[in-house]
């Protein structure tokens, strides 16, 4: 069972992307003067069939049935009198795609059916994007496209995981915090997906083409099949094309070129403008840095040619630096230093029975038993008292838990009573590391 859709901001996003993708489309016959009305005339019908699926709350009802079967049969109508004798079969598909998808949201009530819109709008700006007469100021309706189908499908799935929360803990729903999260997630995921797509290598259809040669032109004969307006035929390699966005960026003049263009949108016309004032700006100061950024990268490769031989040595000498504390971590890690120490502490200990003092003597005798147990990976933690600490390494060897003791409890004395030692107790503690030596040596 899929998931119901109940937040009014799902909707909204849906509704957004929805437009944007068919305003990319309509964007492709700006020239001829109606993209306004045609514009106006799928916010009607968008607006309409969203309204219906948010009035049944996330559950499909003959509300929406009914107005969908109604969408159907206009749509079927307005594309054989109006969609395929105005834009030719070609075109008019993607309309009539639209008008489908129109009266699908009357019954859009689910996650698995809202992924279906997206999928289809997705489709819709496809086919625009590669169409031969989209260029680069399409991205004023590509780029808001994808940041409200990210935001969409970060709204549906946190919505979701909300309102499984707060049907677990009967509380109330926190809307700040959720719009908050959407947005964070969202920008998240498109700043990650550009730093992606600025590292890695682009390839555009030209550079293929002229790698791989380019064995047909079947695009081309389709296009000339289209009418925008009556039965105007236009060439491929009449317009910019999408293809060349990443290596053919238009120039300040371009933009302003391109804002004179019949048709284009006085909010669009005055925003090209802006960023074309505003890259002629950026052009002039990046010649500056540029110039600036050459004479010191020759400045430092004139540097490293005079001290190469130097560069070379403090590079050598970083390497076995490098090198000799990887030796260290990796002797650590093998545990070679408490190795030898161990055996060292049973010759100093256990078999010349060198004391310092007799007070060292005790604590000597403890810490040579802990670095025993460091050997069989049984380290003490420093949040651990030496009682504990024992009573647990006995759990590794039970043969040795009466010695254990007795070292513990020895040690303890030491350090918290003051009670002296003779000569005989030593002894006695002696052989009591050797027998936990012995038995751990096995």
């Amino acid at each position: 069972m899929s998931i119901e859709l109940k937040h009014k901001s799902i909707y909204f996003g849906l509704l957004i992307s929805q437009l944007l993708a068919v305003t990319c489309n309509a964007f492709l016959d700006i020239r001829y003067g109606y993209f306004a009305f045609e514009m106006s005339f799928w916010i009607l019908l968008y607006g309409y069939s969203i309204t219906v699926a948010i009035k049944q709350n996330g559950v499909l009802t003959e509300y929406g049935k009914t107005r969908m079967r109604r969408l159907v049969i206009f749509g079927a109508v307005i594309s054989i009198f109006i969609f395929i004798p105005t834009w030719g079969i070609f075109r008019a598909a993607v309309y009539i795609l639209a008008i489908l998808q129109v009266a699908y949201n009357c019954t859009t009530t689910t996650r698995k059916q809202l992924y279906l819109s997206i999928l289809v709008s997705l489709v819709m700006v496809i086919f625009a994007s590669s169409h031969y007469r989209a260029d680069w100021t399409m991205l004023f309706y590509l780029i808001p496209y994808v940041i409200f189908v990210v935001a969409t499908i970060v709204a549906e799935q946190i919505n979701s995981k909300s309102d499984e929360l707060r049907t677990r803990s009967l509380s109330a729903p926190i809307l700040v915090g959720q719009t908050i999260a959407i947005i964070t997630a969202t920008l998240s995921i498109l700043l990650l997906g550009f730093l992606l797509y600025l590292i890695t290598p682009q390839k555009t259809i030209d550079q293929l083409n002229h790698k791989f040669g380019n064995p047909t032109a079947i695009g081309a004969g389709l296009h000339t099949l289209e009418a925008g307006a009556g039965n105007q035929s236009y060439l491929p390699i009449q317009e910019p094309s999408m293809k060349n966005l990443l290596s053919n960026w238009p120039s300040p003049d371009e933009m302003r070129l391109a804002a004179k263009r019949e048709g284009m949108p006085k909010w669009q016309a005055d925003a090209i403008n802006s960023l074309a004032d505003i890259s002629g700006n950026l052009s002039k100061g990046f010649t500056q840095t540029k110039k600036r950024f050459d004479s010191l990268w020759g400045a430092f490769k004139k540097w490293i040619e005079e001290n190469l031989r130097q560069i070379i040595q403090v590079m050598i000498l970083c390497l076995l630096l490098c090198l000799a504390i990887a030796f260290i971590f990796f002797t650590r890690e093998l545990k070679v230093t408490t190795w030898f120490r161990s055996r060292f502490d049973y010759l100093y200990l256990g078999i010349f029975k060198i004391h310092c003092k007799q007070a060292y003597a005790i604590s000597n005798y403890y810490y040579a038993t802990e670095r025993l147990f460091e050997l069989q990976d049984i380290p003490r933690h420093r949040r651990m008292t030496v009682k504990e600490y024992f009573e647990e390494a006995s759990n590794f060897n039970t043969e040795i838990k009466a010695e254990l003791t007795m070292i513990a409890r020895n040690y303890e004395d030491y350090r918290y009573g003051e009670k002296s030692y003779n000569k005989s107790e030593l002894e006695t503690l002696n052989s009591l590391y050797k027998k936990v030596y012995r038995t751990l040596s096995k």
